[in-house]
């Protein structure tokens, strides 16, 4: 596995950007997030994916990623993914221990037991018009098996605009006081 950190001496706080292997639209995105995050005092961290494709296998890649940020003396993470990758950070953020939150943009369809055992953590799921339109049942679902409690549901026109971005960075900064 293949990760990228940008952690400063002394920060304990990192999000971990899970993108989407098939489109690299939003990746370009991530990096005015990071920027943003960095200039915060959070750190970063990107993983490479080993299977890209296999969530299961890509949620071991970002807890490997967790892990070793917490070998590092990073003690709070909050996972946020595009597309496949917020999958993937629902898969990873249900069992990591260090998880304060999961924001998934535009996410694909999870597992009801990710859900579940999201419990209270800070749960944010960002969607676009585009995306109800395309994938309006597959939304219905993710949304009506989440915490009503922990989770905040959020429509733009067009995800990841200026808005949106700004928004993820504030909702980000936001859970790791929760």
């Amino acid at each position: 596995m293949i990760a990228h950190c940008r952690l400063e001496n002394g920060t304990r706080k990192a999000v971990i950007l899970l993108g989407d292997d098939f489109d690299a639209r939003f990746d370009r995105q991530f990096q005015s997030v990071d920027d943003a995050l960095v200039a915060l005092g959070i750190g970063s961290g990107r993983v490479e994916y080993r299977v890209p494709g296999d969530c299961a296998q890509c949620a071991i890649d970002a807890l490997l990623l967790c892990q070793y940020l917490d070998d590092e003396g990073v003690t709070d993470v909050v996972l946020a993914g595009w597309s496949f990758g917020g999958a993937v950070a629902l898969a990873a953020g249900s069992i990591c221990r260090t998880a304060r939150g999961v924001a998934a943009i535009s996410p694909t369809d999870i597992s009801q037991c990710c859900l579940r055992w999201m419990a209270d953590k800070p749960t944010l799921l960002m969607f676009s018009e585009d995306d109800r339109k395309r994938r309006t049942d597959n939304l219905l679902k993710i949304a009506a098996r989440s915490n009503p409690h922990s989770t905040r549901t959020i429509i733009y026109s067009q995800v990841m605009s200026g808005k949106a971005a700004a928004d993820l960075v504030c909702w980000i900064s936001e859970a790791f006081l929760s």
